[in-house]
């Protein structure tokens, strides 16, 4: 017996289910971080966007019924997410050697930002937050629930770089607040690849925890620049 109350035809779930997801974090990263003086109010908005984020894969995918497999599938190989994983700390690491010179001038600008969030006192939280709770969050939603149903419609690799321009996006936004224009273009990119390859792992591995591991690893390579950047 189907447990859906409605089931979507294919075009509906991908065009009225997937593709405004596409978009979410986009616009309302405008208004948290561009907008938004307030930091209550950038607050709201943020977790806002984060409880549709949660809520709206849950109610495609489950209410409106689309077959998926399970978010937290067991990982077929644990081999590949730790070889890039580690791959990725170390050339980020590497890169901040490099690009520290650049980053100095927005020393400033991001202690601000952090403080103005009341974060700035709490970072160690904060960055374990980052790494575990919204890395997983972010695999959840862009991996499991927009990658997928880009790839029900559309081939893996059409489906990888749409998915991961639109994972990137925002960071573009939050980068453009912080860095100029040079340091977001290459951050951005940056991101844009780290989301193809978090497609690719999930893709291998069948999971969120094999894509999770990858973006784990990259979450804490930034954390640490950052902390060396403004203490």
């Amino acid at each position: 017996m189907q447990s859906p109350i409605m089931k979507l035809s294919l075009d509906k779930f991908f065009y009225l289910g997937v593709v405004p997801a596409l978009f979410f974090q986009f616009a309302a990263s405008i208004f948290y971080f561009v907008i938004a003086q307030d930091s209550a109010i950038s607050a709201l908005i943020y977790t806002a966007t984060k409880i549709v984020m949660i809520v709206w894969p849950l109610f495609v995918v489950f209410y409106l019924g689309r077959s998926y497999m399970p978010v937290f599938q067991k990982v077929k190989s644990f081999f590949f997410p730790i070889v890039v994983g580690i791959f990725i700390f170390g050339f980020l690491l590497i890169a901040n050697v490099f690009l520290a010179d650049l980053l100095e001038p927005s020393t400033e600008i991001v202690k601000s930002r952090l403080a103005g969030y009341g974060l700035l006192d709490y970072f160690f939280v904060f960055s374990l937050a980052i790494c575990t709770f919204n890395a997983l969050f972010e695999e959840y939603f862009w991996r499991w629930f927009v990658f997928r149903g880009l790839n029900s419609k559309l081939n893996v690799y059409a489906a990888a770089v749409i998915g991961s321009a639109a994972f990137s996006a925002h960071h573009f936004v939050i980068l453009s607040q912080v860095f100029n224009p040079f340091i977001t273009g290459i951050f951005g990119i940056a991101i844009f690849g780290a989301g193809l390859i978090f497609c690719a792992l999930y893709k291998k591995t069948g999971s969120v925890f094999g894509s999770f591991f990858a973006h784990f690893a990259a979450d804490a390579a930034i954390m640490l620049a950052i902390y060396q950047l403004i203490f």
